[in-house]
Parts: C-alpha cells; structure tokens; sequence
C-alpha cells in the first residue's frame, strides 16, 4: 500500500530537511543584514522537518497497532498527531518568510538611499520572533471547523491532513494557488523594475547594498518562487496522469508537502552556496575555524 511506503519515507524527508536548516542556521546565526532572511526559512524549515519526522512514525505506529481503520473525533487528532499543528504553522510563516523577502526587495529596489535604515527594523530576531508568533494565529481559521465539528462526524485514526479540516482544505488550496501567482509575478514586476533603473542609472543612486547583493538576493527570491511552483506542479501533472486514482488523491497533501521539501528546503543550502557570496564566504570562514581548531588540538597531543 502507497500510504505505509509513504510513512516510512516521511521521516527521511524529516531528516534531510532538518540537516539542511540546521546547517543553513549554523553558518549565518551571527550575519546580519538582508542575510538574515535566511535564519527565518531555515526556522520555518527546522519546524517543517520535525513535522515530517513525527507525522512518518506515528502513520507507522498506527498502521503496526492496526488501528488505522478505526475512526475518531477530528478535534482527537489534534492531540494524536502534533505534526498537523505544526504543518498549520509552517504553512502561515513560509507565506509570511517569502513575503517578507519580496517587501524586502521591493524596499531595496524603490527606495535605496533608505533601506539600510529601514531593513534593520525588521531583519531583526526579534522581528522573527513576532513573525513565527503570528504563524500560531493561523491555527485558529485552519482548525476552527475541526474543533466545532458535529459529533457524528468522524476521520480515520491516521489523522490524514486533507480529512482533519476537509471544507477548509479546499479553501486554502484555492489560496495558496493564488498566493504563488502573486509572489511569481511581485518577484517578476521587482525584476523589471531593477532592469529600468539599472539601465537609466547604472546604480549609482544604489547607496546602502553592494550591487552584486541586490542581484543575488532577487535571484534567489525567484529561484525560491519558481521551485515552489514547479514542485507543486509536478505533482498535480503527475495526479492527472493516474486518472486521479482514489488513493493518490488522499495523499495528496503529503505528496505535495514532500515535494516542496525536497525542492526548496534540502536544497537551499547548495543554492544558496551557488548564487549568494556572503553565504559562500560564511561556509568558508566556518570549515576554515573549525580546520584551524582541530589542527592545534593535533599539535597540542603531539607535543
């Protein structure tokens, strides 16, 4: 059965995310600056990967007890099975994280001369410690019909996220769909707007960001929207083409959620290292001291 295979997946997906984030954490902890931004995905995507791990081995140990047929209450698996909380979460601060990173770049791009100033009110940990708090407002619209849903209505014990806030999934659906439409085309209108002043200024007016940051930066802004999209995609393409199977389709979130995963979040490390110059020289500085330590260590038990 695709869903037990697919259990047993999750938390490898858990894990590579995790390590992808802790690793991104890591190494820019202490940058600062429009860098910064990237602490908050790697925050979101930590909380994502615990998610994955947690949901993979409680699908395992529902199946193995044999319980997976029975049914219960949905507002039981809110306490069952923390991982749709924390997937309620994540889907609230990754919209936040992404639009936050686009308001920066438009920021940088209208208004140079005075983003320096107003970057550091905002690409702050204190700022993202309010904007992962506004991620747990989201739990209220997400799980308001599970919690005053009829008694008689009842979800399978594995806790599917799609039966858990059924009438809402489809509304939320039809929300992030158009979510990406405008992140794809916000990103896009702030690309053109760069190319118009480049080529009428040749950044000169651009006071407060080195020139090859602000490329870089939009570049990853794009990258980020389009493997979003592009993982979303693909597995909807892949949905059609299995005539839409009964089983495909219930596991659709968790296909979708994987996706994007392994897409955006395991990959951003490499991403980042190819096309961002502070982050690549932070990798550098990084194995560097720690080559350095471990050398006197050696030196030290020689003598």
């Amino acid at each position: 059965m695709l869903e037990d295979v697919l259990y047993e997946i999750l938390p490898v997906v858990g894990f590579a995310t995790l390590l992808s984030a802790v690793f991104v954490l890591a190494i820019m902890w202490k940058v600062k600056r429009n860098p910064r931004i990237f602490l908050f995905f790697a925050v979101s995507d930590v909380i994502n990967g615990v998610s994955f791990v947690v949901c993979g081995f409680y699908g395992v140990f529902v199946t193995l007890s044999g319980s997976g047929n029975e049914s219960t209450h949905p507002i039981n698996c809110l306490f069952r099975a923390p991982h749709l909380i924390l997937w309620a979460i994540t889907d609230t601060t990754e919209v936040l994280c992404m639009l936050l990173f686009l308001f920066d770049r438009t920021l940088q791009i209208i208004i140079p001369k005075r983003y320096g100033k107003l970057a550091k009110s905002y690409l702050t940990l204190k700022f993202g410690c309010i904007l992962f708090s506004t991620g747990l407002v989201g739990l209220i619209p997400t799980f308001a019909e599970t919690v005053t849903a009829n008694s008689t209505v009842t979800v399978s014990k594995l806790c599917r996220f799609e039966q858990v806030r059924p009438l809402f999934r489809e509304n939320i659906t039809n929300s992030q769909t158009l979510i990406r439409i405008i992140r794809m085309l916000w990103v896009t209108l702030v690309f053109l707007v760069y190319l118009l002043r480049q080529s009428k200024q040749k950044w000169s007016y651009n006071w407060t960001e080195e020139t090859v940051d602000t490329k870089q930066m939009l570049a990853l802004a794009f990258l980020r929207c389009l493997f979003t999209e592009s993982a979303v995609r693909m597995i909807l393409v892949n949905l059609k083409l299995t005539n839409n199977m009964n089983e495909i389709v219930m596991l659709r979130d968790f296909l979708l959620r994987a996706a994007l995963a392994l897409l955006v979040s395991v990959l951003s490390p490499g991403i980042y290292m190819l096309i961002s110059t502070p982050f690549a020289d932070r990798v550098g500085m990084t194995f560097n001291a720690y080559g350095k330590n471990t050398e006197r260590k050696w030196q030290s038990a020689g003598e």
